[in-house]
């Protein structure tokens, strides 16, 4: 798996980062048990190839992996 993008669907400021997190977590979590490597970063739209992106559902956080490390740096 190259890369995971997570969104959310709702605007709440309170329940979609406290899911989000959760949902991090246990991708982390599996990941490191299958012994998946990667990890979390934020990118810019350009570099997710986005150009017009609505307001829902809301991209906060991609999961890329180890293989692709150099060409996200």
């Amino acid at each position: 798996m190259k890369r995971l993008d997570f969104f959310t669907t709702t605007a709440s400021r309170f329940y979609a980062p406290a899911a989000l997190g959760i949902w991090c977590a246990n991708w982390e979590t599996g990941c490191e048990a299958l012994g998946i490597p990667g990890r979390f970063q934020v990118l810019t739209p350009e570099e997710r190839g986005v150009r017009d992106a609505p307001d829902l559902p809301r991209y906060h956080v991609s999961w890329i992996g180890r293989a692709t490390d150099a060409v996200a740096a």
